[in-house]
């Protein structure tokens, strides 16, 4: 990712933080006592060597220091060469990194998530947008219905339900391509089964691999692996497109294929699911997030440390879709860098775009508590919160400065 031409730091006076990291099974448990002191860019090279790369630093409290922590790890990790990294502040409402790198405000976080993922790309001229970009932004909006790629001669059809692609097929390919008849072909199913289930597809509009589980002709398993073969040669030939032309029809969300029972989405569409959420999904063309993602990443006085500011746009994280936009941005940040830290506000202090609500989106969560009273109720129930909406928190850093200042 290349990054903006850098700006001159502005210093600015302030007091160091000193931090020590235990997991917050412990801290939790018990009265404070001091751990071993580990060096920040040791223990964030164990996080990303444990598949933690990108990280949301929240504080159990305001003032507890957690933007502090966030330049200070960044600066420790870039200073060691360990990495590229990224800070990302999401605090709204009380943005500081623009003031500790000394850069502007303007062009930050909030105006990312409007500029890349908040507009309707229906509307745009198509020939600006690749494969992938029309996958991404519709994932962001958390849109239903069904994308139509067409080029060299073929015309595949992506469904969407609810942002995530839940099945992959080819609108002209011949009927011993199609799903029935492949599973005939590996004896899976008989051909009375076949045709039993699509009359039962063609009242309902459910998928057929669903009617197949549903009626017992097939299990999961047998079903899952004929899907994710069937997806990968689909992908194949979207990733040899040479000049594809997308358009996107979009449904309600019970009248679309894939959109049917949890079961199937779990079990059945989750193949489709897991090629496009992984490394396969960077050869899907993507000519205008790849383009347009770096004039919202800020250069600092540190070669390998970059920043994205809070912004200055009026939209919050708080809707489904910019938190959805959110966690969509900071995958593509993990893609680009070694590194990833989000200072969030504290726990409870952003409501609906609060650290809680977005630490689903990140690999893990390091809790930022003052060190005297780290085992209280406050940081126990922070943990709590977190955890509950499906945020994995790795750790507590114990803050002995903002110890001082609450006292």
């Amino acid at each position: 990712m290349h990054a903006l031409a850098r700006r001159a730091p502005q210093p600015i006076a302030r007091e160091p933080v000193r931090v020590s990291l235990e997991p917050a099974e412990r801290v939790a448990s018990r009265t404070y006592a001091a751990p071993p002191r580990h060096t920040l860019e040791a223990t964030f090279a164990a996080l990303s060597a444990g598949g933690a790369r990108t990280l949301l630093v929240t504080g159990a409290l305001r003032g507890a220091g957690a933007s502090s922590f966030v330049e200070v790890a960044g600066r420790a990790i870039a200073a060691a060469g360990r990495g590229s990294v990224v800070l990302v502040d999401a605090d709204a409402q009380h943005p500081t990194l623009h003031r500790r790198f000394g850069v502007s405000c303007e062009r930050g976080l909030a105006e990312a998530l409007d500029e890349l993922y908040g507009f309707d790309i229906t509307r745009e001229e198509g020939s600006q947008f690749g494969i992938g970009d029309w996958l991404e932004v519709l994932g962001a909006q958390r849109r239903t219905g069904q994308l139509i790629v067409r080029g060299d001669g073929r015309t595949w059809v992506i469904e969407i339900a609810g942002g995530r692609a839940s099945a992959l097929w080819c609108a002209d390919a011949s009927s011993a391509g199609r799903l029935g008849e492949r599973l005939i072909q590996r004896g899976r199913i008989t051909a009375e089964q076949r045709d039993a289930a699509l009359r039962i597809q063609q009242q309902t509009a459910r998928p057929l691999g669903e009617v197949l589980t549903a009626l017992g002709c097939i299990d999961v398993q047998d079903l899952a692996a004929a899907l994710q073969q069937q997806c990968v040669r689909g992908l194949v030939e979207l990733i040899a497109m040479s000049d594809p032309v997308c358009r996107f029809d979009e449904r309600a969300d019970g009248h679309v294929c894939g959109a049917g029972s949890s079961r199937f989405r779990l079990e059945g569409a989750c193949a489709l699911e897991r090629l496009l959420g992984g490394a396969i999904l960077d050869y899907l063309k993507q000519p205008f997030l790849r383009s347009q993602t770096p004039s919202f990443v800020r250069d600092t006085d540190e070669p390998e440390l970059k920043v994205v500011v809070a912004g200055q746009g009026a939209g919050g994280l708080d809707s489904a879709s910019r938190q959805a936009a959110f966690g969509l941005l900071i995958e593509r940040l993990g893609r680009a860098f070694d590194h990833v830290l989000v200072d969030a506000p504290a726990v409870g202090a952003g409501g609906a775009g609060g650290a809680a609500t977005l630490a689903a989106h990140v690999d893990g969560v390091l809790l930022v508590v003052p060190a005297v009273g780290a085992a209280d109720a406050t940081t126990r129930g922070a943990i709590e919160e977190l955890r509950r909406a499906g945020g994995r928190v790795l750790g507590v850093v114990m803050n002995p400065a903002a110890s001082r200042r609450r006292s």
